[in-house]
């Protein structure tokens, strides 16, 4: 076997091992995987037919409310160009005629939050003040009452105004929810 080669293997034995190992990071990688993994049990989906529509901002101060925590929202966007968004989006929009929106919301207590997205839109989501990504802890799509979401695990503190950024969605409206799971 050539010298490059093996070094590409063992480097390849290396990454997996670092994936799995044990420790502080592969404790709260496991943490997260099981929490993600009981979203949809959290959610009573005979509760999901009462949405609540909801107008997406475009900027930065237009806020006029706080989207709720919990139940379901139907959220309307804006055309992409309308709307200036907060932090740099994940990705470069397809075309011109695709819509985008934000949609503020604060937490009352510190815990670990779910963001699902029925949606092929782009989400981000940002601390408000300064406007900075917030990161996840997990992501990853989950079946949720018969429906597909993508669902963003975050740890999020009281007191601050966040905000989930849709970029690029392919569609005018799309359903939300977020949700305290601990």
């Amino acid at each position: 076997m050539k010298a490059a080669t093996m070094g590409a293997a063992l480097f390849a034995s290396l990454a997996v091992a670092g994936c799995t190992a044990s420790g502080p990071a592969g404790e709260a990688a496991r943490r997260a995987e099981v929490t993600q993994a009981a979203v949809p049990q959290a959610i009573d989906c005979d509760r999901l037919g009462a949405a609540f529509d909801l107008q997406s901002e475009i900027a930065v101060g237009a806020s006029r409310a706080a989207a709720p925590l919990g139940p379901l929202l139907k959220v309307k966007l804006h055309e992409l160009r309308a709307v200036s968004p907060l932090v740099v989006p994940g990705r470069k929009e397809k075309s011109a005629d695709r819509f985008a929106g934000l949609v503020p919301f604060r937490v009352e207590e510190s815990g670990t939050y779910s963001i699902l997205v029925a949606s092929l839109a782009w989400a981000d989501l940002g601390v408000a003040d300064p406007p900075r990504l917030h990161q996840p802890l997990n992501f990853k799509w989950v079946t949720v009452c018969g429906e597909r979401f993508k669902s963003g695990l975050y740890a999020l503190e009281p007191g601050r105004l966040y905000f989930v950024q849709f970029w690029d969605s392919p569609e005018r409206e799309l359903a939300l929810m977020i949700l305290q799971l601990r």
